[in-house]
């Protein structure tokens, strides 16, 4: 298992809108992708969970 952190994911989402944040993931996970075998799988918890005020 493998959890990542994504450093500073809060503030862009905070300072550049939601639409930011979810170009950043959407980059975080081609790039998991793009390294991950092809049995791995990727997951997201909820977004509450993500970014707290």
């Amino acid at each position: 298992m493998l959890i990542l952190d994504v450093d500073g994911f809060c503030h862009v989402n905070r300072a550049h809108g939601q639409d930011a944040g979810n170009a950043v993931l959407r980059e975080v996970a081609e790039v998991l992708r793009e390294t991950m075998r092809g049995t791995d799988v990727t997951g997201r918890p909820g977004a509450g969970a993500i970014c707290r005020p």
